[in-house]
């Protein structure tokens, strides 16, 4: 008989573990001190990696790699700052319970290892929907929290007002890298544990997954159970990669790894979907740092996942050969399809079974000689094996149930009077090989699904059959699927058509009652139901249902419901889909394939305005609303495939929707004002920054591709005060940001400028709303250390987005003011805001240059709105600011061309209005007053006012708070209906002035034109402008800005050379498009 695959930590039982380590001593008790022990054992060996995915390729991604000593110095620095956080302020007798939920990420690992350094025990949520139930079963004072689950966090406080307080994670506050902090906390850093832990106490609290009784049940493990039945070996040269999260199995993951010396990658499933594509991106990356980086690490050999990543894996040319490289790929937590295990077998994949549980680990494997055994199903019984036995049951199966024997390393929970634990894991025994079982279902009837998600059947099923009298039986099936289904058996007098259809709906209201309780993974679609006339299922004495015959028996109709479900319906034939699934064809019918989940932000995904009207045009050939047409941008104000179906479900019924956005607004507020110091407590403390005795203005600027930005990136170069001025660039393509920046000016004749001037200039890709603006730690440093004014005028201009989609935005927002505040020049902080924020329908006659209180000075565009919240989160950044940064709120009125070349922007709506003359022939009659401001004197007055020293302005306040400057020419001399004057005696081809509503028509029915995009918007303003309240044009207080600026002084209305070199350039960027 050929020899076993050789002995590794990757697939050593418990059994064999605690064989191999009889003779070895472990000098350790608990998680903490086995960190401690290999941080001065292996201090620079590597224990886990990260791959980091990029926006920009897969080819781009990056890595952090930890070693032990980072490790344990990672978590001694952030253990005090959580202990902090915490309702606790001495030390305690007995072990004090907090809860953590966090994607599986390095602030997941971080948080949980401080906090069990802290003496905390750790309860780990996997499921967001129980947070409330689970603190409140382990009595969970303090929850830490990743920032996406903010709201989720805050439900759960809500829910338990008097005994659970939240906090994010501190570093996540404070923008600090945990590189930083891994790298920066002393080796003898101080803390004092709020409780002290031994071997046999709790370390952290997994949880299951609730299914059976609808609510999650704690399963406590203690430091013995993670890192003290370990197997010690030598295994330094081999590294594991593993898609399991470190909420699920990842942490038993790691510490098998790290026992025996030996590197672990963590799939990035917090940041990127479990794709095929995705995993080969994160081995690639680890490939290149064991075989192209400076300090080398060892190769990933073991490759570990549950079923339904193998499955993807398999079917992917490149995912199949990355699993051929491996020494191993291990499976678990579900079932794998015989089919898929044995194509990859069969392909030279060394792939074996790992079975275990929560209740007593890592059980069996089917580890073998993998040259000549194939039977990859099969787990090996090691011989002797005195603590594990195969119960053979007494129904005639043939199946036997594996027990767990007392004696065993690890058991969480016994079951029997004896000791013992009977698992309700049934198994059939190899036909030849002794030892060799293949398991085969649950005794306990749960289903387990392909991915691993597990659920009690019986719930729908009884709920069915009692609720229903004409159903005689009902069968829940999914074993090793995707999603479950369901065998209705009608009762035999069931004859009559109508009667069944009635019974059909009774059904499925019922089953959308039970799927309305149950978590995702436990609910049945209507195109999962079986029907049947006839059939029986079989049933033991005591009434239950054998499954396993059961399955077997409607084999075929189980077949036929999987084959339906993946079938694609045409959109023509959508009469009993959901609205849902009616909204999704119609979005890939219009973009293509596109991945696309219910609630991702279109906007986000790329979906321009001109595919919105496309899908908003085929919507409505399947949503018929009552007398009320479907209005124009609803694809962009609903934002996703969710809110958009339960808009369009409503609109149908006739039902007004109320979508109000004033408590959205403040949310908004609240989220993004607050800031903190650059580090935590007690680090901020260790480590300070100092002024580095840079002179000079040092600008950071954003905005400077857009027109009002290169306008005043132009003056700032050219001003003698400043010594240099940082643009920060979204980076697209291949495009650098100097390019960018460069082309900007070029276009708009700004390049004259000197050799020296241009020589202050530096451009840098950031990405605002990421940590640290998208820098690393030593740029963003650099940035912090020397600037001394920061002027914000990024923004995106788009009237049809919903106030959602300027949520990055205002990340971007908070991310800028949090690096005013770190910084220690205290540098001025400069805010372009619009107009718009303070131009709601009840605005006074004259708007005064203070801050706004109401979210209703807005106006309704999700643009102004936005604005409205960004001049709101600076206002209240500047009163808890305690240093001598300033803030300053700029509100730019309309802007049009500069006075030199009349230079303006071909997506603004009057430029574009112009632009249809050409082909329409015609312009729309408005009463607009035209006050208009060019785009250079802008710049010159937000230079003058960004700049301004301290102590000339009188919109300073005794009050602390944001200095509001209105940058508005309120001269209303010159009209549209001037401009058109001017316009006939210019154009050398004559042309029409129709009604605003006779012109918007023919607009319509042009075949495409840029300027179709804004007719929603257009529309509703035409209609206004006949009215005489709403021709009284706004009055904008001057004081403050005319008071600093002197070109704000100067301001003069627009005139007929000014609008000669608009026109001019207007006819240039027409002349391009024909």
């Amino acid at each position: 008989m050929a020899p076993d695959a050789p002995f590794t930590y990757f697939t050593c039982t418990l059994g064999q573990a605690a064989e191999q380590n009889r003779a070895l001593p472990r000098d350790f008790g608990t998680a903490t001190e086995f960190i401690d022990l290999q941080a001065r054992l292996h201090p620079d060996k590597p224990a886990v990696g990260f791959p980091l995915p990029t926006s920009e390729s897969r080819e781009s991604w990056g890595c952090n790699i930890f070693s032990f000593k980072d490790l344990q110095r990672g978590s001694a620095g952030v253990a005090n700052s959580l202990r902090e956080l915490v309702q606790t302020n001495r030390p305690i007798e007995r072990q004090f319970c907090v809860g953590l939920i966090c994607g599986s990420s390095e602030d997941f690992l971080f948080a949980w290892l401080g906090l069990m350094r802290a003496g905390f025990v750790v309860l780990l949520i996997a499921q967001p929907e129980a947070i409330a139930h689970l603190c409140k079963s382990c009595e969970v004072s303090t929850l830490f929290y990743d920032q996406v689950y903010h709201d989720l966090a805050r439900s759960a406080t809500k829910a338990l007002p008097a005994s659970l307080v939240a906090h994010i994670l501190p570093w996540q506050q404070s923008k600090t890298p945990l590189t930083w902090i891994t790298k920066n906390t002393p080796p003898n850093l101080n803390y004092t544990p709020v409780c002290q832990s031994t071997s046999e106490s709790t370390a952290y609290i997994h949880h299951t997954s609730g299914t059976s009784t609808g609510l999650p049940k704690p399963i406590p493990q203690t430091h013995h159970a993670a890192v003290g039945v370990l197997p010690l070996l030598s295994g330094s040269s081999a590294a594991t990669f593993t898609t399991t999260p470190l909420y699920h199995g990842g942490i038993a993951d790691c510490f098998r790894a790290w026992t025996s010396n030996a590197l672990i990658w963590l799939f990035p499933c917090s940041s990127v979907p479990i794709t095929a594509q995705n995993i080969i991106s994160s081995l690639s990356v680890a490939h290149q740092t064991a075989t192209q980086s400076i300090n080398p690490v060892a190769k990933v050999k073991y490759f570990s996942s549950v079923p339904y990543v193998l499955q993807m894996m398999a079917e992917d040319k490149g995912g199949l050969a990355w699993l051929q490289k491996m020494d191993i790929v291990g499976v678990g937590g579900a079932a794998l399809p015989d089919g898929v295990g044995d194509t990859l077998v069969s392909n030279g994949v060394n792939l074996i079974s790992r079975f275990g549980s929560a209740e007593c680990g890592f059980l069996l494997s089917s580890r073998r000689n993998y040259s000549t055994d194939k039977d990859w199903q099969y787990l090996r019984l090691p011989s002797p094996g005195p603590y594990l036995r195969f119960e053979k049951q007494d129904d005639g199966s043939g199946l036997s149930e594996l027990v767990v024997l007392k004696g065993w390393p690890h058991m969480a929970k016994t079951n029997r009077e004896d000791g013992s634990f009977a698992t309700s894991d049934l198994f059939e025994p190899h036909a030849e090989i002794q030892g060799a079982w293949r398991y085969h279902s649950r005794s306990d009837s749960q289903i387990i699904l392909i991915t691993g998600k597990k659920f009690d059947p019986a719930p729908v099923e009884d709920a069915i059959v009692a609720a229903v009298g004409e159903v005689r039986d009902c069968f829940v099936f999914g074993n090793g699927e995707r999603v479950p289904g369901a065998l209705i058996i009608l009762k035999d007098d069931m004859t009559a058509l109508v009667w069944e259809e009635e019974v059909e709906e009774r059904v499925w209201e019922v089953i959308e009652e039970v799927n309305s309780r149950g978590q995702d993974h436990t609910r049945i679609s209507r195109e999962m139901i079986v029907w049947r006339r006839e059939g029986k299922l079989e049933k033991s004495s005591k009434g239950t249902v054998l499954r396993s015959a059961a399955e077997k028996t409607f084999a075929s109709d189980i077949k036929a419901a999987y084959a339906k479900d993946t079938n694609s319906v045409p959109i023509s034939n959508s009469g009993s889909k959901s609205a849902k699934e009616i909204i999704r064809g119609v979005v890939i019918g219009v973009l293509g394939a596109v991945e696309l989940q219910d609630q991702d932000d279109f906007y986000q995904h790329g979906i321009d305005s001109a595919s919105c009207m496309r899908i908003r045009n085929q919507l409505g050939k399947h949503f018929h609303g009552k007398e009320k047409p479907l209005p124009w941008n609803i694809v962009y104000d609903c934002g996703n495939i969710e809110r958009l179906a339960e808009f369009l479900c409503s609109w149908q019924r006739g039902e007004e929707v109320d979508e109000s956005e004033t408590k959205e607004m403040l949310d908004l507020v609240d989220r993004y004002s607050v800031l903190c110091e650059p580090a935590t407590k007690h680090l901020s403390e260790t480590f300070s920054s100092s002024n580095n005795g840079v002179k000079g203005e040092v600008v950071i600027l954003t905005g400077a591709t857009g027109a009002l930005g290169s306008h005043i990136l132009s003056q700032l170069l050219a001003s003698p005060s400043v010594t240099q001025v940082y643009c920060l660039v979204r980076p697209k393509d291949t495009e650098t940001a100097s390019e960018r920046v460069l082309a900007t000016l070029k276009q708009r004749f700004l390049l004259a400028l000197s050799k020296s001037s241009l020589e202050k200039l530096q451009s840098l890709p950031a990405k605002l709303e990421e940590e640290n603006l998208g820098f690393k730690m030593s740029v963003y440093e650099q940035l912090r250390d020397r600037v001394s004014t920061i002027i914000h005028a990024a923004w995106p201009v788009n009237f049809s987005l919903p106030l959602r989609a300027f949520e990055h935005s205002l990340q971007g927002l908070q991310n800028l003011l949090q690096l005013s505040n770190s910084s220690s020049r205290s540098p001025n902080f400069v805010f372009c805001s619009s107009t718009a924020a303070v131009l709601g329908s009840n605005h006074p006659g004259v708007i005064p240059e203070t801050v706004s209180t109401s979210p209703e000075d807005s106006d309704t565009l999700g643009y102004s709105k936005s604005k409205w919240v960004a001049e709101t989160i600076c206002s209240r950044v500047a009163e808890s600011c305690n240093k001598e940064s300033r803030f300053k709120v700029l509100r730019i009125g309309q802007l049009t061309g500069d006075t030199e070349h009349g230079v303006w922007n071909m997506s603004e709506a009057y430029p574009l209005m112009l632009s249809t003359l050409n082909d329409l022939g015609c312009l729309p009659r408005i009463n607009d007053k035209l006050s208009w401001l060019p785009l250079d004197v802008a710049a010159n007055a937000v230079c003058e006012i960004a700049l301004a020293d301290k102590e000339r302005s009188r919109a300073s306040t005794s009050r602390k708070s944001s200095e509001v400057y209105n940058v508005v020419n309120n001269d209303t001399t010159t009209s549209f209906m001037d401009l058109l004057g001017w316009l006939k005696e210019m154009n050398k081809d004559p042309f029409e002035i129709l009604e605003s509503r006779e012109w918007s028509e023919r607009l319509e029915k042009m075949e495409s034109h840029p300027a179709k995009a804004l007719l929603g918007l257009w529309r509703p303003a035409f209609e206004g402008s006949a009215r005489e309240d709403l021709e009284r044009v706004a009055t904008f207080d001057t004081t403050n800005a005319k008071e600093v600026s002197q070109t704000m002084r100067g301001v003069r209305p627009v005139d007929e050379k000014l609008f000669a070199k608009i026109w001019k350039w207007v006819e240039g960027e027409m002349a391009k498009k024909t």
